[in-house]
């Protein structure tokens, strides 16, 4: 009895830190906002989100993915507490510089955030594209940003059910921003959010269409011409 019960703790620990186990886990829902239309969270001249303090790793593999800052609105993410993960994605209008405070077992971004600002300079905050913090293989967690037409940014979400596996997220939404210029400042708003199946949904009588296999950590397409 003892040695299952010390196997079952065991296992526990290895799903915490990011092992493969024959079952995958349920992912973790917190996405509910994509779902609702009114939800918003950017204002004109709000400030930068402070940080949560960072979990300290130092598994090479993490540390090395942590990017210095290549402009001033990375400068004022670090300022900001974030450690930087990717480079910037940037057009002539906006630039996309995103921030971390933490990696799971398997270095994945956890408690990151993705931030919007003017490409001037100097550069003006337009808000983030999530309302809060996301974590990889959860539920709103962003996958994907692209920039198009030089004011609009389209991000692309993972959409978990409680059923799914952490492997395979059954939706993806899709969110269309805008900069839209509000008294003397400027703002990333949110126009419209389409939710779509993924292959990994599970099939219904009707048939679905296929779609993108789902991405399982931040990365970014090239702007569109």
């Amino acid at each position: 009895m003892l040695s299952m019960r010390l196997h079952a703790v065991v296992m526990a620990v290895v799903a915490v830190l990011g092992g493969s186990l024959s079952h995958p886990l349920p992912a973790v829902a917190d996405g509910a906002w994509l779902d609702n239309a009114a939800a918003t969270w950017n204002t004109a001249g709000m400030a930068i989100p402070t940080a949560p303090p960072f979990a300290a790793t130092s598994d090479p593999r993490c540390l090395e993915q942590l990017k210095p800052a290549e402009s001033d609105a990375g400068r004022a993410i670090e300022a900001a507490g974030w450690k930087l993960f990717s480079g910037d994605l940037a057009d002539t209008h906006v630039r996309i510089v995103r921030g971390l405070a933490a990696f799971d077992g398997m270095c994945r971004p956890m408690a990151y955030q993705v931030f919007a600002f003017t490409a001037s300079t100097p550069p003006q905050f337009l808000g983030t594209l999530s309302p809060t913090p996301m974590d990889a293989r959860t539920d709103g967690a962003l996958n994907q940003i692209e920039l198009v037409n030089l004011d609009r940014v389209i991000a692309r979400y993972s959409r978990y059910k409680d059923s799914d596996a952490l492997c395979c997220p059954s939706a993806v939404s899709t969110v269309t921003y805008r900069v839209e210029q509000r008294g003397t400042g400027q703002v990333l708003l949110r126009m419209n959010t389409v939710t779509e199946p993924t292959s990994a949904a599970a099939p219904t009588t009707s048939g679905s269409r296929s779609s993108p296999a789902p991405v399982q950590a931040p990365a970014q397409v090239p702007r569109a011409r």
